[in-house]
């Protein structure tokens, strides 16, 4: 029965005949702007994807200044 529900949804999807494959695109542009969504909102266990992200960006440019001093401090 979904089967048959999501067939019948599919073919009669507007500009199908038009657009061809690329009608569909608005179902995977809302599916992604959704999943974005949630990664940067849903905290779990008070952690969040953007500030897991921010975490790994800050050890990212440690690193990088810590490198470029010690590569300084060898050219002097």
């Amino acid at each position: 029965m979904p089967l048959r529900l999501l067939h019948k949804v599919l073919d009669n999807w507007p500009l199908k005949r038009q657009l061809g494959f690329y009608a569909y695109l608005p179902i995977f542009f809302a599916a992604g702007a959704a999943l974005e969504f949630t990664m940067i909102h849903m905290r779990i266990n008070n952690v969040d994807f953007y500030s897991v992200y921010m975490e790994k960006e800050r050890v990212r440019l440690e690193e990088e200044a810590r490198v470029s001093f010690l590569y300084l401090l060898e050219r002097s």
